[in-house]
């Protein structure tokens, strides 16, 4: 009973959250030895930040400003969180992490990144891969030992997904732990699947099908179909 009325409210409070949020999320200076400045340069003189974020008033951390070069109005730009160049990604990991219990609670979840080339969506959805290689080089790793960064953590650069599907194995264990500690309660049944896709061109590619699958050349046609519950489910996928 205490975990049906515990689903029922975060799910409502994530409802006034709003159903479609949308964040922004600020990218630090490149480190390929550009000179990346965005606290000058900006307005009619020069004399005003490219970009500055709301710290104050009810838009703090919803607001970001532009202020062209040369130019005589700046802009400001809304959203429902804003995340700056000094965010980590545990940071915009905790809004997530609220709606990757809502997908466990049975609810249809969609998170994705947008913008151009080298902005750093990938980046945030996977990480950039680093601390994977230092695991593998550095033993100390197997003994829990967390890297320089966040305290706690062995892998601070790992993105959305996989701190997503960590979350979703960590509720499953969580759950056969607390059936364990009933006795005679039935302990959980829970499946994990997961597909990866990519989009091109409008066609639909299996990234983890057959080597053929995943080519330009492929034959394989996937579909996209809806039924009556209002499942979603692609064809043909491995």
């Amino acid at each position: 009973q205490a975990a049906v009325v515990r689903r029922a409210l975060h799910n409502q409070v994530q409802e006034l959250k709003g159903n479609i949020r949308v964040f922004c999320r600020v990218r630090p200076p490149s480190k390929d030895g550009r000179e990346e400045r965005v606290d000058g340069g900006g307005g009619r003189d020069g004399d005003k930040p490219l970009l500055s974020l709301a710290t104050r008033g009810e838009m703090a951390g919803r607001r970001v400003c532009v202020a062209p070069p040369g130019g005589t109005k700046a802009f400001e730009f809304d959203f429902d969180r804003v995340f700056g160049a000094d965010a980590s990604q545990r940071d915009v990991f905790e809004e997530i992490s609220h709606l990757v219990q809502s997908a466990l609670d049975g609810y249809k979840v969609c998170v994705f990144t947008y913008g151009q080339t080298g902005s750093g969506k990938t980046y945030t959805m996977l990480g950039d891969g680093e601390d994977d290689e230092r695991e593998r080089d550095d033993h100390s790793r197997l003994d829990g030992e967390p890297l320089d960064g966040e305290e706690g953590e062995t892998n601070p650069s790992r993105g959305l997904i996989p701190r997503s599907i960590e979350q979703i194995f960590a509720a499953r264990d969580a759950a056969a732990a607390a059936a364990a500690e009933d006795r005679g309660a039935t302990p959980p049944s829970l499946e994990v699947t997961a597909s990866m896709i990519e989009i091109y061109n409008e066609d639909i590619i299996d990234l983890l099908g057959p080597k053929s699958s995943s080519s330009s050349g492929s034959t394989t046609k996937h579909d996209v179909k809806h039924d009556a519950s209002g499942k979603t489910t692609v064809t043909g996928l491995r």
